[in-house]
């Protein structure tokens, strides 16, 4: 989060398509944050008491809160609450494409062939694209 706030601070106020990149770029410099992201409901939250995560969820609001405020004074133009919207759905994206943009070693040799160049996704490009447009989508609402 610390990365993200420094980050959107460089960025020129309002520019969305920076915004989207610097996003994108400070969750693929953290493979770390993205790994836990993409196991955390279907290994970290299993077999652990309520309390852990009620604790883990708590901390986990507050940084979220630190995010979507850092996108708020990048793009001052949408509401909090948007930029909130759009920080959990990144990382909900983030989730979801880590995996397939990490595969195991078996599933990296299938994927680096020929037929399948079209179904290998990039994060680098994809997360970037996925942000910019939520972005876009929220502030013509």
């Amino acid at each position: 989060i610390e990365d993200l706030e420094r980050g959107l601070l460089e960025a020129r106020q309002g520019d969305m398509p920076a915004v989207a990149r610097i996003f994108a770029g400070t969750a693929v410099r953290h493979p770390r944050f993205c790994r836990l992201l993409s196991i955390l409901g279907t290994v970290l939250e299993q077999n652990v008491s309520e309390s852990v995560i009620l604790d883990m969820k708590r901390k986990t609001f507050a940084l979220a809160g630190r995010a979507a405020l850092a996108l708020h004074r990048a793009l001052p133009r949408l509401s909090v609450e948007d930029c909130g919207w759009v920080a959990s759905t990144v990382a909900t994206l983030v989730a979801g494409m880590w995996p397939t943009a990490e595969p195991s070693p078996v599933a990296a040799r299938v994927m680096a062939m020929p037929e399948f160049a079209a179904m290998r996704p990039s994060v680098d490009r994809d997360l970037e694209r996925a942000i910019h447009v939520l972005l876009r989508g929220v502030s013509k609402t």
